[in-house]
């Protein structure tokens, strides 16, 4: 990314807000017709939970394979058709040869089969051999370190070498290659190293050749090739996208899913005992709630290192006997206890010690420290359960959990159909619109909620506004509905946008309005990103009394029934830690608004911090071509008081971080 987002991130260019921005003193007289914010430090409603913001994922819009997960081989198994989806065949000048795919497996794997390259005529200028197209190309870099897998066994008449090479679609450039001899009839497992040289281009144009010069028959079984991977992790992920993620400070992440975790069928649900071990013991299965195939490489063991990499707390969603094809007919009553004992295998492989079968499995697998986790849903969405058996369900979950896990947090993935127990916490999903300004009464949807119900995450939600990412109008929504959900932190202690990934390339989307867009080589945040970065990074730990009056109307209807509905432009929240006060702004409005705020029972020093987010345009937005058209701007001010006025930019959303100590 541009310098200006590492500066925002660092510390951004520090300036002082002129006068025009902020008034104070202690002679500020209020306008009795103005927007004015009270906050009441000296009154706490509850406390903020650490976890507020946080990141849901699943395999959609190819989040982990072209996405996040960094492999850059696609179907690398030769799954699917006798085509060989993605695998194409080279044959230069004279050289001839034909591929296709061979259902003997290859040895010592779950592989169900492999690719069969026979070459009958090759020579030094005449290559015969495959080439890969990967996600929508090969990410080069200069001075890049890639790491190429495979499996092969070859007949007596190969001599050899194989050659490995990332190649330019265009030019036939050659920014890496390497060279693998002595292949035997024998099935083995060949490692080998490429370098891009300095002078390399970052470009993502490419495709990654294996090629031979003398002729033969070699049949090949998951061919795989990575780039430097975040942290260095073996089977790890991209780069640029783990950094991006850490600069939205998340706190926690829901996974696998969403729908990835059920699947349409019970053999396509997150099926955890086939994506752990290396990635050859894992056949991968097919992603039919969003329409393409999942090499597992993305599995059990990686959601936890992702967690541990960004300091995030799992929340691990169990699958619980509801698939996307039997929402008339969930697995009940003795038949589900197999999938509750599963649920438990789970937990036990990732908390288990040496002394427990599947704690040793994981220790074993080379992981001797147990993952911590505290946090398990209890299914995906089970208000699609059209025969309302959830409640069964989930009880036989938490009698369970209770008898072996009884600290763990315990989440129903509905709202309102447990009865017969109390789950630990609901979660509810919300998929919005702007609809001509009545989005905004989100804002107010948890504010005369039922306290004496459980706590909630809010495990998904957005406003669809924008494609593929989020556009500012998206992002402004967003904001009020985020505040809507701090000014009510006693009753919501979680929430996370969802989904986090979409692949902008043609073809990868199954879902627009997105938090963060990429292709092969490049990633951006929309706005709805920056602003959970905004309001992350600034969140309290405490929930003051607070109150707004006077607030100017956005739009004033009625809901047909002759009710009237008053659609607000401000919307705010305050949350505030021992040493400072947090105050959260946003201005639906396409003009400057002033807002008054007084503050009773801390001192407010004049130095502070102003963070802001602002567009021209509601359709504004970022994208592939323009990473940074909209980002926030960070300055400090020494103007602020216990009594002020700030104007607020039209369109915008604004944190004030007030020093109170």
């Amino acid at each position: 990314m541009k310098d200006r987002t590492l500066i925002f991130l660092a510390t951004l260019f520090i300036s002082s807000i002129t006068a025009t921005s902020c008034t104070n003193s202690g002679n500020v007289v209020f306008d009795s017709k103005t927007t004015t914010i009270s906050i009441k430090t000296n009154k706490v409603i509850s406390d903020v939970s650490p976890f507020m913001y946080g990141l849901i994922t699943e395999e959609i819009n190819h989040s982990y394979d072209g996405g996040l997960y960094a492999e850059q081989i696609r179907n690398r198994t030769f799954l699917q058709k006798k085509t060989i989806p993605y695998w194409h065949l080279i044959t230069e000048g004279t050289a001839r040869a034909a591929m296709n795919r061979d259902t003997v497996p290859v040895e010592g794997t779950a592989l169900s089969g492999c690719l069969k390259l026979e070459i009958s005529s090759a020579s030094t200028n005449n290559r015969a051999g495959i080439y890969n197209d990967g996600y929508w190309g090969i990410a080069v870099k200069p001075n890049n370190r890639y790491i190429v897998s495979f499996f092969a066994k070859a007949d007596e008449f190969f001599e050899g070498p194989l050659t490995f090479s990332i190649e330019n679609n265009i030019n036939d450039t050659v920014y890496a290659s390497a060279q693998i001899s002595g292949i035997t009839d024998k099935w083995k497992k060949y490692t080998v190293e490429m370098i891009t040289e300095n002078s390399a281009p970052e470009c993502s144009d490419n495709h990654f050749s294996i090629t031979s010069t003398t002729p033969g028959v070699i049949k090949i079984g998951l061919v795989s090739l990575f780039p430097p991977t975040y942290k260095n992790r073996e089977n790890g992920n991209r780069v640029d996208l783990m950094s991006l993620m850490a600069k939205m400070h998340p706190r926690f992440l829901r996974f696998p899913g969403g729908n990835y975790l059920e699947g349409n069928v019970l053999e396509n649900r997150f099926d955890w005992k086939k994506t752990i071990g290396p990635i050859e013991q894992r056949p991968g299965h097919m992603c039919d709630a969003w329409g393409y195939p999942s090499s597992d490489g993305m599995g059990l063991m990686e959601f936890m290192y992702w967690c541990e990499d960004l300091g995030m707390e799992p929340v691990l969603a169990v699958y619980d006997g509801l698939n996307l094809s039997r929402m008339h007919d969930p697995i009940t009553g003795d038949s589900l206890k197999p999938y509750v004992q599963d649920a438990l295998d789970e937990v036990e492989f990732l908390t288990g010690d040496k002394n427990t079968k599947w704690g040793k499995l994981r220790i074993d697998m080379g992981r001797k420290k147990p993952f911590r986790l505290k946090y398990v849903e209890i299914g995906n969405e089970d208000f699609f359960d059209f025969k309302r058996t959830y409640d069964e369900r989930y009880k036989l979950f938490q009698k369970a959990f209770r008898e072996k896990y009884p600290d763990m947090v315990l989440i129903a993935s509905s709202d309102g159909f447990v009865n017969s127990v109390r789950p630990d916490m609901e979660d509810h999903h919300a998929y919005m619109k702007a609809d001509n300004g009545m989005g905004l009464l989100q804002a107010h949807l948890y504010d005369n909620y039922d306290r004496k119900k459980p706590a909630l995450m809010i495990g998904e939600y957005a406003f669809r506004e924008g494609s593929p990412t989020t556009n500012m109008l998206g992002g402004i929504y967003d904001a009020a509905y985020l505040t809507g959900l701090e000014r009510n932190a006693d009753i919501v202690r979680m929430s996370c946008f969802a989904p986090i990934f979409v692949n902008v390339n043609k073809g990868a989307m199954q879902w627009e309005s997105d938090l963060i867009g990429y292709d092969t080589g490049k990633c951006y945040g929309s706005p709805s990103f920056w602003i959970q970065s905004m309001f992350s990074g600034n969140l309290g730990t405490e929930l003051p009394a607070s109150s707004i009056s006077h607030s100017p109307v956005l739009k004033d209807t009625s809901d047909g029934n002759g009710n009237r509905i008053r659609i607000e432009e401000i919307y705010y929240s305050a949350t505030m830690d021992d040493d400072h006060i947090y105050l959260k702004l946003v201005n639906a409005a396409g003009h400057k608004n002033k807002v008054q705020v007084s503050v009773q029972g801390k001192d407010v020093r004049k130095k502070g911090t102003v963070t802001e987010i602002a567009a021209d345009s509601l359709s504004a937005t970022n994208s592939i071509n323009d990473l940074e058209n909209i980002i926030p701007s960070v300055k400090k001010a020494r103007i602020f008081a216990d009594k002020f006025i700030y104007e607020l930019r039209p369109y915008s959303v604004t944190v004030i971080k007030l020093l109170t100590k």
